[in-house]
């Protein structure tokens, strides 16, 4: 029995699909087609007003949540500080102004070891890429982007164009076709300019 190559085509595909004008070639299926970008927000398209009330008032009245307290917080530990002389006090139970300076010392203590971790670690990185710069191999895109073409070329070749190769359900490879060890890479090495 010989060898037969079974092709189902999914699409029309047509052998000259370079030369074709945009507005005659066939649709062929990219994943990159589906890739979404970004996304939309019924709140800044036009129209959906109820929806834009409803989302300001609860945005506005959630900031007045952290404004208020914070504000009478302040108020009444400015007022604590200055002995009456600024600010308004709310309270005058002494718990509320340990705590206030509980939290200052706790913050501070964070933002001094947060600001020692992140000096550390910027020093350290520095010492690993400037001696990794020296070491790391340097790619050249231009000598990628050449291969590239020059592996679709030899693909084509071999097995047809990209069009019909990716728009059949099913593709034999006859035995006369299949690579022999290493042949793409020693294709790919060969001097062709």
């Amino acid at each position: 029995m010989k060898n037969e190559i079974k092709i189902e085509i999914l699409e029309p595909v047509l052998s000259n699909i370079d030369d074709m004008s945009e507005t005659a070639k066939p649709l062929i299926y990219s994943a990159k087609m589906d890739q979404q970008y970004g996304y939309t927000d019924d709140y800044f398209a036009k129209g959906h007003w109820l929806l834009k009330i409803w989302q300001t008032s609860v945005a506005i009245f959630s900031w007045l949540c952290v404004i208020v307290p914070s504000f009478i917080t302040i108020e009444t530990f400015l007022a604590h500080i200055t002995k009456g002389k600024r600010g308004h006090a709310f309270w005058t139970y002494s718990e509320g102004t340990n705590e206030i300076w509980f939290l200052i010392y706790l913050l501070l203590f964070a933002a001094s070891i947060t600001l020692i971790y992140a000096t550390s670690m910027t020093i350290i990185q520095n010492f690993r890429r400037e001696g990794t710069i020296e070491k790391w191999p340097t790619f050249d895109s231009i000598d990628d982007i050449s291969k590239k073409k020059l592996s679709d070329n030899f693909m084509n070749k071999r097995f047809g164009s990209r069009a019909l190769r990716h728009n059949v359900r099913y593709f034999e490879v006859q035995p006369e076709q299949n690579l022999a060890d290493n042949e793409l890479p020693d294709y790919l090495k060969v001097d062709r300019g």
